[in-house]
């Protein structure tokens, strides 16, 4: 068992792979753009995707290793210009565009974390992994500092500026409840075929509340808003159930010695 768990791991991160680059491809960029039938579904699940990814390298990040915190910052940045790339022509530039996702994907990349490190001390969480609790180093609390004055500054002018701010605010924060839930299901000990239910039943709990409270968008809208969280649902889901984001469960006996030996680092 112990031999497959790396090739498991490789065969996601290529399946990963591949799925982006036929959604971020500019071919496909280009026909969604002359195709008006397809062109709320093909944004919103190619969103779904980098939100989905960078929820798992923010899990992976707070609650699999706690030490590379940089990494979900430079995923949302890579995130930003590879969007901002693609859609440079429907925006005022490159650099406005990287500003304007950079403030969506920053935000909720903040947000997540924020949310896994509270989640983190929990005594449930400790109690699972043998861990200590909160803990946090001075490298750490520099690196909040510049994310929280990068974000403060791309906020005044990214989406969240605007008329629909308040609108975008609650679809980031859902995005964020999304995959905290995902991590918190995916942890239990239960049959792998009911945490995959419950996650997917968690997605159309959101996406029926955004709907709901958002008439404007209509029923085409709520369709493009539950295929956006059934996505991320999907992918947050193979990733916590098969591909080593999550720390191993420590038995009751194990406990004290694994918060001793974490003490002791």
């Amino acid at each position: 068992m112990n031999q497959r768990r790396p090739l498991i791991f490789w065969l996601l991160l290529a399946a990963t792979i591949c799925i982006d680059a036929v959604a971020f491809s500019p071919a496909r960029w280009s026909s969604t753009v002359a195709n008006v039938e397809v062109d709320d579904f093909h944004p919103a699940i190619c969103d779904a995707l980098i939100a989905s990814q960078l929820g798992i390298v923010c899990i992976w990040a707070v609650l699999g290793t706690s030490r590379l915190l940089w990494s979900p910052v430079l995923s949302a940045l890579l995130a930003a210009v590879i969007v901002a790339s693609l859609c440079e022509a429907s925006t005022d530039g490159f650099l406005s565009a990287c500003r304007m996702f950079f403030s969506l994907y920053g935000l909720e990349t903040a947000c997540l974390l924020t949310g896994l490190w509270f989640m983190r001390g929990l005594h449930y969480w400790r109690q699972r992994t043998g861990g200590t609790g909160w803990r946090f180093s001075v490298a750490q609390l520099l690196l909040v500092m510049t994310a929280a004055a990068v974000l403060a500054t791309t906020l005044r002018t990214g989406p969240f500026a605007d008329e629909g701010k308040w609108s975008n605010i609650a679809f980031a924060l859902s995005v964020v409840a999304m995959s905290l839930a995902s991590a918190v299901f995916w942890s239990f000990a239960s049959h792998w075929l009911l945490r995959f239910a419950t996650t997917l039943g968690v997605a159309l709990v959101l996406g029926s509340l955004f709907s709901y409270f958002s008439p404007d968008l209509g029923p085409p809208g709520a369709y493009v808003i539950g295929s956006h969280f059934l996505v991320q649902a999907i992918v947050l889901s193979a990733w916590l159930g098969w591909g080593l984001i999550l720390p191993e469960r420590v038995s009751g006996q194990n406990f004290d010695d694994c918060r001793q030996a974490q003490l002791e680092n």
